[in-house]
């Protein structure tokens, strides 16, 4: 998806016949490749992949962060039975996962608000700069590019989080 939404942007810049819909379809690229990477990672911790994209922010705030929480309640439990110690920092790492997830989820309810206008309200006009970059709401192709690349970070820290739970 994110090439895609490159070479859209790309073609967009030339500001030529349908410059604006290849910027709004470039828009929904990047939205959709941050959707497929978030639920990819679902799959990957376990969970559901089967979620309404307005419902995914919450559901990264809810569910997925609930079974960090439970899990590390449970190894808590475990590990008060047994005396046991462990090297991770569990306050820590739970801490952080969360954090990642609230910050995935802005950026999800960010590029689906916009993915909704370059979509469904054609009436409302995308602005050009001088450079030639694109925005809809206030929100340039260059920042929903790094939409990607922070979705990117933020999965792969809160997969290597799961993984560092026993």
């Amino acid at each position: 998806m994110r090439d895609v939404a490159r070479h859209l942007a790309t073609i967009a810049k030339q500001n030529g016949d349908n410059a604006e819909l290849f910027a709004r379809t470039s828009f929904n690229r990047y939205y959709y490749d941050c959707f497929l990477v978030v639920r990819q990672m679902c799959g990957e911790l376990g969970l559901t992949t089967s979620f309404q994209h307005k419902q995914l922010p919450q559901y990264l705030r809810d569910t997925v962060a609930g079974r960090f929480k439970n899990k590390i309640k449970t190894i808590q439990r475990v590990r008060h039975r047994r005396n046991a110690v462990s090297g991770v920092n569990l306050p820590s790492l739970i801490s952080s996962a969360i954090t990642h997830l609230n910050s995935l989820a802005e950026i999800l309810e960010s590029a689906y608000a916009i993915r909704v206008i370059a979509d469904y309200q054609p009436d409302f006009k995308l602005a050009i700069d001088s450079n030639r970059s694109w925005s809809l709401h206030e929100k340039s192709l260059e920042e929903a590019e790094n939409w990607v690349r922070l979705t990117d970070i933020f999965t792969g820290k809160i997969k290597h989080a799961w993984r560092q739970l026993p």
